[in-house]
């Protein structure tokens, strides 16, 4: 994150118009989620307790420094994630589902979902 931070100031210095690719966004997601869960003030126990306080946690800090990254840049940054068809019971849902946080969905001016196309079947001749 400080890594991040430093190469969003220097951007910003030098009044440079950039596109920003985090590719994919999990590796962001997931160094928020980790300050968060191991904050050395808070117990094992309550850890284990208010995990749902600690997931809105996460989601206001994740928007808070999104927005104190990014927002005054006039930057564009571009976030990927994997997706994965939704199983429940064994079955398909006709879902997608990711691990995209609440907070970039807040923040994006559009969002595309793209689909691979099955890759054809190799032969060895």
């Amino acid at each position: 994150q400080d890594e991040l931070k430093k190469l969003l100031t220097e951007l910003k210095k030098g009044g440079k118009k950039e596109i920003l690719v985090f590719d994919t966004v999990e590796m962001l997601q997931d160094a928020f989620v980790d300050e968060v869960f191991e904050d050395p003030s808070l117990s094992d126990a309550f850890r284990e307790k208010m995990s749902g306080v600690l997931w809105g946690r996460v989601k206001k800090e994740l928007l808070k420094k999104i927005l104190d990254l990014f927002v005054n840049l006039g930057n564009t940054a571009i976030f990927t994630i994997h997706t994965s068809a939704e199983y429940i019971g064994g079955k398909p849902s006709g879902r997608i589902k990711s691990k995209f946080l609440a907070p970039f969905f807040q923040l994006c001016q559009a969002v595309a979902v793209l689909e691979r196309d099955k890759l054809p079947a190799l032969t060895v001749a």
